[in-house]
Order: structure tokens, then C-alpha cells, then sequence
């Protein structure tokens, strides 16, 4: 598995785009889970402390919790779906945090056994979420399912390819459970 390795090769001009557009990602994902609260919020016309506030309506319940309460009285399924993929949630906010409010994400360049990647230096307790949303290491490749490298490095790539693939059958559930999706019938 080659990691990282684009026809420029690794070199600062690369893992400066590396970092620019995985920011970019982060502020994408967290805006769509964004958009999602405040159409639900909409929805059921939900009031609670501090509803006039956007940034009290979330679904990362360490902003949200008072949105998150008022949405568990008039539709549990999806209040209890949102609680399901907690982890899901939180993890890209955690970037969010550091992206927009802070220092960014720093690119380290890594050379190990031959192959060279751009990764990024991720908080603990971002990778404390990837472990509870069961990231692992089941192969012979020192990076784990999603991205994670040597306990704090973060592979972009990896990261984005994962957290995609969970986040699009989040955002189906999440509109069925809230009456706006309807899966086409097979035939």
C-alpha cells in the first residue's frame, strides 16, 4: 500500500495542498451534519434555550444539547440515531475546532520502508472517537482503518475515504428517519 505518493512526489508544495483541502473537508462534513440540524430544527419549528443562537443548533451534542433534547421529544428514532453515531459526529468537529478556531492541522511528511506520505498531527481525543467508531489495524500496513499512523499521525486520504463512505448511509438514515428520504424500491 503506497500512501501519499502523487506524481509530484511528497515535497512542501503537496502537503501544503494536503492540508489546505483536507481543512476544507473537515469545514464540508461539519457543515453538512450543520445543515442537517437546522432543517430539522425548521421541521418541527423546535424552541429551546438559546434556539435563536445557530450555534446552539448541532448535532455534536457539546453544542447542541439542548437542541438535541427538544428533537428527542418529537422524534426519537432519529434523536437515537444521532446518538448511535455520536462518535461519527464529534470527530470531525474536533478538527473544526483546531481548523477554524485555532492553529489548522500541521502536514507532517513521513518517509517509513519505502513509501512517503503527507500526514497530519490529530488531538488524542480525536483518535479516542475513531477508536470508539472501531478503528483498527488489521493488516500487515502500520495505518490503521481510518488513517491513523503511528498513535497521532493522520493519513487525509484514508481519513476522507472513510469518513465519506459512513457519512452518506448516516445522512440517508438520518432523512428517513425525519420523513425526507425514501429509498428507491429494487426490483
Amino acid at each position: 500500500m503506497r500512501l501519499g505518493r502523487l506524481n509530484s512526489g511528497v515535497n512542501n508544495v503537496t502537503q501544503e495542498g494536503v492540508v489546505y483541502h483536507f481543512n476544507y473537508f473537515v469545514l464540508l462534513i461539519t457543515g453538512i451534519y450543520d445543515s442537517l440540524a437546522l432543517q430539522t430544527k425548521d421541521k418541527y419549528k423546535l424552541t429551546f434555550k438559546d434556539s435563536h443562537m445557530p450555534s446552539r443548533i448541532s448535532l455534536n451534542s457539546n453544542n447542541g444539547k439542548e437542541f438535541l433534547k427538544a428533537l428527542k421529544s418529537v422524534n426519537l428514532p432519529l434523536r437515537q440515531h444521532i446518538q448511535d453515531n455520536c462518535d461519527l459526529i464529534k470527530a470531525p468537529y474536533l478538527l473544526r475546532e483546531l481548523v477554524v478556531y485555532r492553529e489548522g492541522l500541521r502536514a507532517i511528511q513521513v518517509e517509513d520502508n519505502g513509501w512517503h506520505a503527507n500526514l497530519a498531527k490529530v488531538p488524542q481525543r480525536f483518535l479516542e472517537c475513531l477508536k470508539c467508531r472501531g478503528d483498527r489495524n488489521d493488516t500487515y500496513v502500520q495505518i490503521s482503518d481510518f488513517g491513523v499512523y503511528n498513535c497521532y499521525l493522520l493519513s487525509p486520504y484514508i481519513f476522507s475515504k472513510k469518513i465519506a463512505g459512513l457519512l452518506f448511509p448516516f445522512c440517508d438514515k438520518y432523512l428517513e428517519f425525519n420523513g425526507l428520504y425514501y429509498p428507491c424500491a429494487t426490483t
